[in-house]
């Protein structure tokens, strides 16, 4: 064995050695080529007032702004194939927007019986994080 053998360092090791004194945290993981991603980045006071309703309207955030991001636009179709994806009931997932129009998160713009329902998703005032000191 030679001294060179012996020095060998295990890759994965080496990803998280400090670099010129700092550490470098583990990239977040990518989606892989062909597969959907989260594509929006929806603000915190809107996600917050959200997660504050009760039943699916937390998973109905990322329903939404996924269908968002993939239009490009403020008005989406409320599609099933998302709320499956989403684990979302149908029957729950209508109740989430009636409760996300109350808070003023979302608008109905169409709601015609045998048509996907469409919204518009309204901007929420920011919300303020005091940081530490």
């Amino acid at each position: 064995m030679s001294k060179y053998e012996a020095t060998r360092v295990d890759p994965e090791v080496v990803e998280h050695l400090p670099v010129r004194g700092r550490t470098t945290p583990p990239a977040l993981p990518k989606a892989v080529k062909g597969e959907h991603y989260f594509g929006a980045s929806p603000p915190l006071g809107w996600v917050s007032t959200a997660c504050r309703l009760d039943g699916a309207c937390p998973k109905m955030v990322f329903a939404l702004w996924h269908e968002g991001a993939l239009t490009k636009s403020r008005r989406v179709k409320v599609r099933k194939k998302w709320f499956a994806l989403f684990g979302v009931k149908r029957n729950a997932a209508y109740r989430a927007l009636d409760k996300m129009v109350a808070a003023g998160l979302i608008r109905i713009v169409d709601k015609s019986p045998g048509r996907q329902t469409l919204v518009e998703i309204l901007p929420v005032p920011p919300v303020s994080i005091a940081h530490p000191d």
